[in-house]
Order: C-alpha cells, then sequence, then structure tokens
C-alpha cells in the first residue's frame, strides 16, 4: 500500500513515477513508455538527496538503478496481464491502492471502450494528491467509465466500496494489486481476497508480490533505503503458498512469473541490465 507524508503525498507512488519518468525518456531500449509519469514523478526533497548521496555512495547509485529496471518490468508485466483479463472479458477493473498510475488512458482498448469500468482505490490523501495533479494534464480523455473512490481498507469493507462505486459483482471483475501485498498483515490479506471472491462469478487477480527468498537476498544498503522511506514489508508469500491460497477459493487458474521471466516473456528490452531486489507477478483467475 502507499505509504502517505503529513502533506498527502505519496512518496513512494511519486518515486515509482520518476522511475517510468526516467525510463520513458531513454533514447533507445525504453522498457516500457509512459508519457503521464512526468506529471506525477517525485521532486521533493527526498529525491534530491538520494541523488546527491548516489554520487557519494557506489552501492546505493548500483539499488537506485536496479529499483528503476524492476520498477519498470513489474510495470510492464502486469499491463500485459491486464491485457490478458480484458482479451478473457473483463469490463470491470478494480484497482487497490492504484497511485498514480494511468494505465486507462494510455491503452487503446480502454480509451476506446465505452463498456468498461474503471475504478481505482486509495487513501484519501494519495487519492486527493493525485486529483490535483490530473489537472494539469491535457486532453485527459477516455470512453471508460472511470471512478475514484477514497477509501481506508484496514477499515472500510471492500464489497461495499465496490457497490458505492456501481461495480457488478455478479459479472467478471479484475482486481490489480500492484505493490500493496507486501504491506499487509496476514490477516488483512486474506479479508481483502475472500472480499474480493465473494460470489462465484469470474475473477481474475493480478497481483505483485515478495518472496521469501527475495526477501532473505536484501543487502544492508537495500534493507537501510526502505527503512529510511518507511517502506518496510511485513508479509512475504512463495509462489506455492500463493497459489494453494487461492485455490481455497476456487481460482485454478495460476501463472507467475520471477523477475527473469518478467523480463523473458513481457521485457525483452531490460536484457542485460543490472536488476535490484524484485518483486514477482502472479495472474490468478476463477473462471
Amino acid at each position: 500500500m502507499n505509504r502517505e507524508t503529513t502533506h498527502g503525498r505519496s512518496l513512494i507512488a511519486g518515486i515509482n513515477a520518476l522511475f517510468r519518468q526516467v525510463e520513458t525518456e531513454r533514447d533507445e531500449g525504453a522498457i516500457l513508455k509512459d508519457n503521464f509519469a512526468q506529471y506525477f514523478a517525485e521532486r521533493g526533497i527526498v529525491v534530491s538527496v538520494l541523488r546527491v548521496l548516489r554520487l557519494f555512495i557506489p552501492p546505493l547509485k548500483r539499488i537506485v538503478e536496479g529499483l528503476q529496471t524492476v520498477h519498470n518490468v513489474r510495470h510492464c508485466a502486469i499491463d500485459g496481464c491486464i491485457l490478458r483479463a480484458y482479451n478473457q472479458g473483463c469490463r470491470q477493473f478494480v484497482l487497490l491502492g492504484a497511485g498514480y498510475d494511468m494505465r486507462v488512458f494510455r491503452f487503446p482498448e480502454f480509451c476506446d471502450d465505452n463498456s468498461c469500468l474503471w475504478v481505482e482505490l486509495d487513501n484519501p490523501a494519495t487519492a486527493q494528491r493525485k486529483l490535483q495533479l490530473l489537472k494539469n494534464i491535457p486532453d485527459l480523455t477516455t470512453r471508460t467509465q472511470v471512478r475514484r473512490i477514497q477509501t481506508r481498507f484496514e477499515r472500510a469493507k471492500l464489497g461495499n466500496t465496490l457497490s458505492y462505486a456501481g461495480v457488478d459483482r455478479e459479472r467478471a471483475i479484475c482486481f490489480i494489486l500492484e505493490g500493496l501485498v507486501h504491506y499487509q498483515t496476514a490477516r488483512d490479506f486474506q479479508r481483502i481476497c475472500a472480499e474480493m471472491l465473494t460470489g462465484s462469478a469470474h475473477r481474475e487477480i493480478i497481483l505483485s508480490f515478495i518472496t521469501p527468498a527475495m526477501e532473505r537476498s536484501a543487502g544492508q544498503w537495500q534493507r537501510r533505503l526502505f527503512t529510511w522511506l518507511r517502506e518496510i514489508p511485513v508479509l512475504f508469500l512463495s509462489p506455492r503458498q500463493l497459489k494453494a491460497h487461492f485455490e481455497q477459493y476456487h481460482c485454478h487458474f495460476f501463472e507467475h512469473w520471477n523477475y527473469d521471466a518478467q523480463v523473458a516473456e513481457f521485457a525483452p528490452q531490460a536484457r542485460g541490465r543490472k536488476a535490484g531486489v524484485s518483486q514477482d507477478v502472479a495472474h490468478i483467475a476463477r473462471r
């Protein structure tokens, strides 16, 4: 879940947008192109300090560059999974912890389809900040219905929030949880899953997660950086655990990609680039 500052700015969402902006501006070999990232990129004091420090601390420079690569690879992989869910018939998409995601405006499939509903859920301060920044973007149009709901996941019931957003629980829904699972307690994650999978209708779930092996591989400088940014993961899941968990809800479609598999299938432009601590991606479905 995106962590918020006292000024309502989601620091990690802004840094991720900066990663996408830098990637977009590469002259060649860009992993993805996100022309909206420039409007959300974090340029505050934290980023300024990191840019100075990495000139004097080589390990920090390698970590930041590696994180930029893995973020863009993961974002590209989730792009691909969302389009697969669309091709499977989903026309309702729900982003939990939406941050500064702008996929609905980047994909021609959504811009041209007025049968789609795109719902973004996020904490009030982050959602309000995004609304402010959206005013700076010219000609922002899409035929898809876009609804942004301010909510706190730890307090609100997801079912009530979806009803308020106009989501039809009897139809197919695709839920997207990018960079959110590892900030949940095991109990909260179980609750969110149960609420997403209530009923027997078609469900697609696309998420990123940190494996125990990846958590153990984080070095001293990486841990210091995450602590300084107040981005401390608490939940780690293996692919086997994740698959078994969703099978309880009769989700028998399960695909999983570690970083190398994400590069091979979704982002071949990243081959040969150094990577940092990464999140795996999974596409789960009940069809």
